[in-house]
């Protein structure tokens, strides 16, 4: 008589349990409440654009390599709704929003005079140095990544709006010490 074939099964390891567990760990993460996703709105008379001679193909290449972190008209991609990478995409945007903020310039750099032309040679600086656009967002937007010429141009504009700056600063100080002058006559 010929004895049954016991089959028996492989023993399975620890890779269907782990997998299991990160499955069910990265579902219970989208459960978790994340950072707030938002757009505020553009302060009236506040924007960039409203503060500064910015021309259109200036304006073009700052909203396009700088815009989603640097202002309140961020375009939120899929992935900064699932977590953890949501968490970090919200933390970014924030962080860049109050360092610099493209739609609320006034309150920003643009509240000194001084600060503003600072803020004017850290852009070309940034740019200049390619530390912006940081590269992990360059990885999921090439379209942000800044050619030699446009980084000139960005870097031109900067300049030129400084000098720009700094001759409407010194007219002011003219007058006002023609002002001055005239009152102790």
């Amino acid at each position: 008589m010929e004895k049954p074939t016991v089959v028996r099964d492989k023993p399975r390891g620890p890779i269907p349990v782990l997998c299991a567990l990160a499955i069910l760990s990265f579902t219970g993460l989208q459960l978790w409440p994340g950072a707030t996703r938002s757009n505020p709105p553009v302060v009236a008379g506040g924007a960039m654009e409203e503060q500064l001679r910015v021309p259109p193909a200036v304006s073009g290449l700052l909203y396009r390599s700088c815009g989603d972190c640097h202002s309140n008209q961020t375009r939120w991609p899929w992935y900064s709704r699932v977590a953890p990478i949501s968490w970090q995409v919200t933390r970014d945007v924030a962080e860049a929003r109050g360092i610099m903020n493209f739609s609320d310039w006034s309150s920003g750099p643009g509240s000194d005079p001084d600060l503003e032309k600072s803020w004017l040679a850290l852009i070309c600086s940034a740019i200049q140095s390619r530390q912006m656009p940081p590269e992990r967002y360059l990885f999921l937007h090439p379209e942000a990544r800044l050619s030699a010429d446009q980084v000139a141009t960005l870097c031109n504009w900067t300049r030129a709006e400084n000098i720009r700056l700094s001759e409407r600063d010194q007219s002011a100080l003219n007058i006002n010490q023609a002002a001055v002058a005239a009152q102790r006559r």
